[in-house]
């Protein structure tokens, strides 16, 4: 994946989870949102999360990797 598909995931990531955050609020307000808007936002998080989990894997393994490797490899 490039730089900018990362950002846009973390991006689309960033903003449902505004979503959720937003229609949790209105219980706050002694508003309930719909089931079909709790819904669509918790897939929609579960959706773009799932996409950037290969993501977070990977800079992981790669920190893994730099954290390991003896001082006289580094570059």
């Amino acid at each position: 994946m490039s730089l900018d598909e990362n950002v846009e995931l973390t991006r689309k990531l960033q903003h449902a989870g505004r979503n959720l955050v937003r229609l949790s609020r209105y219980g706050a307000l002694g508003i309930t949102p719909s089931r079909d808007n709790l819904q669509k936002a918790a897939d929609y998080f579960d959706s773009i999360s799932a996409k950037l989990e290969p993501v977070l894997k990977s800079v992981e393994a790669s920190k893994a990797v730099q954290r390991v490797r003896p001082l006289g490899m580094r570059g």
